[in-house]
Formats: C-alpha cells, structure tokens, sequence
C-alpha cells in the first residue's frame, strides 16, 4: 500500500478510534457503521422502526435536556493537560529510513525473481551471497524512483528527499497517534459522571445490542454463514442476564465518553453545520467515489441513524481534534 493510500486510510482509522466510545472490546456504535460499509450492507434483516439512534438528542446534535460539563465532576481545565508527543531523533528517522528501504528492496528482489520462475533456495541463496549495504548512499532520486514510487503515491516527490519526508511522518505521526491515547485516557481516568442522561443512556442499551447483531450479520453474511443473535449471547456471554447487566456498563461507558467529549467541544466552540456533517462523512467512502454513490451512502445514513446522531458522531471527532490540535499542535 502506498504511504498515500495509507494516510488516507490512516485518517479514517482515526476517525473510527476518535469516535469509539468503549475501551473494552465489544460493541461499538462506530464499528458496526464500518462494517455496514466495508461489507456494503446498508440494511439488514431488522425493521429498522424499532431503532431510533437519534432519540434523546437536539437537531445539532446535544444530548436534549442537558449541559455535557453540568453532568460531570472534575472536569479538568483543558490548558492544564500536559501531555506532549515524543520528539522523533534524526536518529530514529536514520534507522526507520533503512529498515523501509531493505523492505522495499527484497519485495522488489522477491517480485523479479517470481517473475523470473525462482524458487524459494535460489532466492536463500542470494540473500547468502549479498554484501553489506551503505544505505545512506544508495538512498537516490534513482534510487527511490526504481523501488519507492508505489510506496509514495503521490503525496511525497519522488525523491531521495521525498522519501525521508514521508519516513520523518511516519514515525512523528505514530508518535502523536501515542500522545493523543494517552490525552483520551488521562480524561477518561480523571473525570467521573455524576448524572446520566436518562432517556440518552436508555436508549443506548437498545443501540448496543442493535449495533452488535449488525456488525457480526454483516460479518457473517459476506462469508456465507447464517448468524443466530440468541446463539452468540449464550456462547460469549454465557446468558441474557449477563449480557443484559454487560450492556448495561457498555452503555454507561459511552454516555460518559460522550459527555466528556460533548463538554470537550463545548469549552473549544465546536460547532456543528449538516453541510459540514456530510461532508465529514462522505470522507468514508475516499476519493474515487461517484457523487451518485455519495448521494446514496448520505441518505442511507440519515435514514439509519438520523441526522441528531450524524452531528452527534461528527461532534465528538470534532472535539477529539480541537483538543488534540491545542495541545499537541497541528499536524500534517
């Protein structure tokens, strides 16, 4: 996968991980929309009447009745995180520049010679007789065109100077992935709910098993099983009762996730615009879809989810990158 590629599908990882609401594996209102989507299954074998994801909330997308921040204790002041990305040493960059580079060399060695009908001893047998490589002087614009042009896409020069670029925001970027954990987790730790929504969090204990059975049908269906909702509660939760008192904390989990990050945009004015929600969704489908496929992917996302919850989702990414971008900066 070229480094383009990857950024783009890194950038709609964050969005998924930004919008996920529990730590613990299990259901997760983000996943089973990623599942519905890689799967291209946008309706499922439920009247989707009985499921309303948008009920409890404002048109723009607030928990209706209630201040995110009134309904929390300790909710930090948000310049006082002190919480910062590892610097990334030309060190590191060096040796990171010539582990992609051997990876890099040996696909290509392992494409030619493919192609060329070798075996698996004729290519032992060559990596036997190599010679140890000055990296810092094979590492070229010829060099980096020959073996590195896939790998950088389009969205780094096709250069020796390209290539350590992209090496550079690769490893600052993980570096931040790192930072922004552990700013989520410092909030989750430190700040606890002292009122739940009601009608919100009810409502979440019908969305979660809603969300479960359809990410797993999804999953079953694209590999030819049948799937048994009854069946995968009693094998992996052992009885109702268990599952019922599993979703129970699921949900609370999320409520106060949602509450933190909600009161998080609040203090950073984020605001919320439909026009600005779609656009922010259709970022699922990448750049090569039509705007049929766009026009169809929105209307049956706001038919499943209605739009109060779109701008709720769209909320919490929002605020995940205010708060990620004043602490640590913006990042490219």
């Amino acid at each position: 996968m070229s480094i383009e590629n990857r950024l783009a599908a890194k950038e709609r990882a964050k969005k998924a991980r930004r919008n996920a609401v529990l730590k613990k594996v299990g259901p997760i209102l983000v996943i089973a929309v990623a599942a519905l989507l890689i799967f291209g299954i946008y309706f499922l074998h439920k009247d989707l009447t009985e499921i309303n994801y948008s009920k409890g909330l404002t048109k723009d997308g607030k928990i209706k009745g209630y201040n995110a921040k009134s309904c929390l204790s300790d909710f930090p002041d948000l310049n006082s995180i002190d919480i910062k990305a590892e610097e990334v040493s030309a060190e590191a960059v060096g040796e990171e520049i010539e582990k992609q580079m051997k990876a890099l060399i040996e696909a290509k060695k392992s494409a030619d010679a493919d192609a060329d009908g070798k075996d698996a001893d004729d290519k032992e047998e060559e990596k036997k007789d190599e010679e140890p490589v000055d990296y810092d002087a094979l590492l070229t614009d010829a060099w980096v065109e020959e073996y590195a042009s896939t790998y950088l896409g389009t969205y780094y020069d096709h250069t020796a100077d390209g290539f350590r670029k992209a090496i550079e925001n690769n490893l600052k970027g993980a570096a931040r992935d790192k930072a922004e954990s552990e700013i989520a987790k410092y909030l989750a730790e430190k700040v606890t709910v002292k009122t739940y929504p009601w009608k919100f969090t009810r409502n979440l204990r019908k969305l979660i098993p809603d969300a479960e059975e359809r990410q797993n049908r999804a999953y079953y269906d694209a590999i030819g099983y049948s799937f048994d909702f009854d069946e995968y509660v009693t094998t992996r939760y052992g009885s109702y009762s268990k599952y019922r008192k599993q979703v129970k904390e699921n949900a609370n989990e999320q409520a106060k996730n949602v509450l933190i990050w909600l009161a998080v945009g609040d203090e950073l004015g984020v605001t919320a615009t439909e026009a600005d929600v779609k656009a922010w969704k259709l970022v699922d489908l990448g750049d090569n879809a039509t705007d049929e496929a766009k026009d169809r992917y929105w209307k049956s996302e706001v038919e499943q989810y209605g739009v109060p919850y779109l701008m709720l989702d769209y909320r919490i990414d929002m605020a995940h990158k205010a708060l990620y971008d004043k602490l640590l900066g913006t990042f490219e």
